[in-house]
């Protein structure tokens, strides 16, 4: 079984890989691009499922705690006392990932239609708890960059916020938690050691290899993706979903202008719903 098969759900084979190798202009540079390609870490369809399951256990996990209530691996009392004061939105605007991981978290759970308002403004007086998915919590931007008109569905300060990301940095979850009235709960945590180039990174431990390949990112990152060549706020990330892939991953992986990419980048566009 190939790598592509195994890992990246026969979406990249050696042609698209070739293909992807012309960007750079020097041998010794496609061999580290090869390497960086190697630790860029692909969620796969399934696995997402998986997430949005273990985010569902751990959000129930959350409330009971909060409401004290006993905790055991059969959660189904909690779900059944407090799921009805749920309610489940996109994190983002409607075009976002959050959005797009509505279904798949709604199929996986087993959740009626109810809980999911097509808006903000659909919320009533029953909700205590607004819950807001995403895929990643990296910068934490998302999430700050809607916060004031998510907490406008606060009743008399009723309704607690939760951020639930399947994957989140230390760094986004402290941004988030210091600049809004969101929790965030999170199936998988990452530090800063999981950032590429950074001086503890373990993806790339030597450090001249690690400064190498940095350099080579930048390089042709300026070139793609002028503002931030090692992804958004320079977060230097390998990381990579089924339905998408963040801006904060080096964009040599995803970026389109002018430049072909190994993993296609979909971008959203803003579209606030009143």
């Amino acid at each position: 079984m190939t790598l592509s098969q195994y890992a990246w759900e026969n979406r990249v084979d050696k042609t698209l890989i070739d293909r992807w190798l012309q960007n750079f202009n020097h041998d010794d540079e496609k061999i580290i691009a090869l390497e960086i390609l190697t630790k860029f870490v692909y969620f796969t369809e399934k696995e997402i499922l998986r997430l949005c399951e273990v985010a569902f256990q751990k959000l129930l996990v959350r409330i009971g705690t909060i409401n004290n209530e006993r905790i055991s691996i059969d959660l189904s009392s909690i779900r059944t006392k407090y799921l009805p004061k749920c309610r489940f939105f996109g994190a983002g605007y409607p075009s976002e990932s959050g959005s797009f991981l509505l279904y798949p978290f709604r199929q996986r759970n087993s959740l009626p239609t109810s809980l999911f308002p097509s808006n903000l403004n659909e919320v009533d007086s029953s909700t205590e708890f607004a819950v807001f998915l995403d895929d990643i919590a990296a910068s934490g931007d998302t999430a700050c960059g809607f916060w004031e008109e998510a907490e406008r569905i606060s009743l008399s300060g009723k309704i607690r916020f939760f951020y639930l990301a399947l994957l989140a940095y230390d760094r986004g979850i402290e941004e988030i938690e210091k600049n809004t009235g969101f929790e965030v709960i999170a199936c998988q945590t990452f530090d800063d050691s999981c950032r590429a180039f950074g001086d503890g990174s373990w993806i790339f431990p030597e450090k001249e290899k690690r400064k190498k390949a940095k350099e080579i990112s930048e390089k042709y990152g300026k070139k793609v993706y002028c503002d931030w060549p090692l992804g958004f706020q320079g977060f230097q990330g390998l990381i990579g979903f089924h339905h998408n892939v963040p801006d904060t991953t080096l964009p040599i992986i995803w970026a389109k202008n002018g430049w072909f990419p190994i993993f296609e980048r979909y971008e959203k566009k803003k579209v606030i719903e009143t």
